[in-house]
């Protein structure tokens, strides 16, 4: 039987904080560039908003995101004591990758592990959880 997900993808994390530990992988940073990559640029306060954690608590990941050259900070113009991050160029690259990755996973797991009913139960619930997601 295979260990658990969170066990089995130490990789997946962006951030160096991550990396010295093979069973721990911090969802802030995978979730930091995705949104910043779907949302567009913002401030800490906002991307600690979106995580529900303090801007304390979400600076460590900034840096270690912003260090290995996935996101980047400038100057908010409007206001100087915020800065406004995006996701850089080579974040998005490795966001695209990740989650070509992930499909290409997803795509054999679904094509080799499931009979055409339980493929009608998760096309039935795919559904129900778009709207749950849509929904939050």
């Amino acid at each position: 039987m295979k260990s658990p997900a969170r066990f089995n993808r130490p990789s997946a994390c962006l951030c160096d904080s991550c990396a010295s530990s093979p069973f721990l992988v911090n969802s802030r940073c995978l979730s930091t560039p995705s949104w910043l990559s779907r949302g567009g640029p913002a401030t800490t306060t906002t991307l600690a908003n979106q995580e529900q954690i303090t801007t304390q608590s979400i600076g460590a990941t900034i840096s270690s995101l912003e260090k290995r050259g996935l996101v980047e900070r400038r100057p908010d113009t409007d206001d100087g004591r915020q800065s406004i991050l995006s996701v850089t160029s080579a974040g998005s690259r490795e966001l695209r990758h990740r989650r070509d990755t992930r499909t290409v996973q997803l795509s054999k797991a679904l094509s080799s592990g499931f009979t055409a009913s339980e493929m009608t139960e998760l096309q039935s619930a795919a559904i129900l959880l778009e709207r749950l997601a849509y929904l939050l």
